[in-house]
């Protein structure tokens, strides 16, 4: 049995929860992006103008929270790596 440190142990596990993290982010600003994208699309020609841009507004104001959240995440536990890893 192979006895690996506690930073070597640290950098196995950041390593899992940086890809973790990493999708959640990306899902979120895709999501994003895809309903700013369709709301753009059907606003196109549109008479009603103020409507499109509060929808807009409101998907903004629900995915960025979440997004800056995920990648503040995202960002510790590369830190976190990075220091581990440097630890070995």
């Amino acid at each position: 049995m192979a006895d690996y440190t506690v930073h070597e142990e640290k950098v196995y596990l950041n390593s899992s929860t940086i890809t973790k993290q990493q999708a959640l982010y990306d899902s979120l600003v895709s999501r994003r992006d895809e309903l700013l994208d369709l709301l753009d699309l059907f606003s196109k020609d549109s008479q009603r103008t103020e409507f499109h841009e509060s929808q807009r507004k409101n998907v903004i104001n629900d995915f960025n929270p979440e997004i800056k959240e995920a990648k503040r995440l995202l960002m510790n536990s590369k830190r976190r790596f990075e220091y581990n890893f440097n630890r070995c």
